[in-house]
């Protein structure tokens, strides 16, 4: 590159263009909203919500409580779900009686019933009419994304699942 102590004379517009690439690589470097919200180590339960889940553009409804079901991380507004329906989630995630019910049963988000269509592992998928819901269990949080109609399910459990798998590499 040019230097003063160098004493090379460089054309105009071979200058100019180390000036704007050097603009450029020093901008890229400030501003952070060139990054995945996925790669930012400091985001608040919320923005996980509002960007990751809802962001996405697969989503209408998201939710995080703790892995317990006891306590509400985030939620988008208005998306309410209750004590007793996080209780039957977290136990139909871990297995056994409550997870053979979900096949009969359903399971209830809010308010609604959702017919299970998936349930393996740390993921139940339910639909109710055109649209469904996803959960999924991390070591410390359970997700929950409520999708509307319209919306791809491969694409809305692509969202939740996408969180949980970076939630999981966080520890969390």
């Amino acid at each position: 590159l040019p230097t003063a102590s160098n004493n090379k004379t460089y054309p105009v517009h071979l200058l100019e263009l180390i000036y704007a690439l050097n603009t450029v690589r020093n901008a890229l470097a400030t501003f952070s909203f060139f990054t995945s919200p996925l790669e930012s180590p400091k985001m608040s339960w919320q923005e996980y919500v509002n960007s990751s889940l809802v962001g996405s553009g697969h989503l209408d409804k998201g939710s995080i409580t703790s892995a317990a079901g006891d306590s509400v991380w985030a939620t988008t507004p208005g998306f309410t779900v209750q004590p007793d329906e996080m209780k039957n989630v977290v136990a139909a995630l871990a297995g056994g009686d409550a997870a053979d019910k979900l096949w009969t049963e359903g399971i209830y988000i809010a308010g609604e019933r959702f017919v299970v269509f998936k349930a393996e592992g740390r993921s139940i998928y339910g639909r109710k009419g055109r649209e469904g819901i996803v959960i999924v269990k991390t070591t410390q949080a359970i997700l929950i994304g409520h999708y509307g109609d319209g919306v791809q399910a491969g694409n809305a459990a692509s969202a939740v699942e996408n969180l949980a798998d970076h939630l999981v590499k966080s520890g969390y």
